[in-house]
């Protein structure tokens, strides 16, 4: 059974929702689900790769700098792996001290 208020945004805009992939910013997938989150909360940020890293999610860069651009309103792009997108958003762009929930969007892979 659901639960009441399912589906609405808490009080306050909602919790701290992080989405990433391994297709890269420009994935169908990810704008996918940046909009349904953006239906619990007002509080969504996408920080995915560059460029599509499909196989390489628990990789993470070591050999080249990290380089992160925005790329619109909580929308960041990194030349790196996903994992590197997490470390960065949640360590390095993100308040720290607040739950962050993070939902990885959907593939074609």
């Amino acid at each position: 059974m659901a639960e009441a208020g399912a589906g609405r945004k808490e009080a306050g805009g909602g919790p701290r929702i992080l989405i990433s992939n391994d297709d890269g910013i420009a994935a169908h997938g990810l704008k996918v689900m940046e909009e349904i989150a953006a239906k619990l909360s007002d509080d969504v940020w996408v920080v995915a790769p560059q460029t599509e890293q499909s196989g390489a999610a628990h990789s993470l860069t070591i050999t080249e700098p990290l380089r992160m651009h925005q790329v619109g309103p909580k929308r960041y792009a990194v030349q790196g792996t996903p994992t590197d997108c997490v470390m960065l958003a949640v360590y390095h762009l993100l308040k720290a001290g607040v739950r962050i929930y993070c939902c990885p969007a959907s593939t074609w892979g």
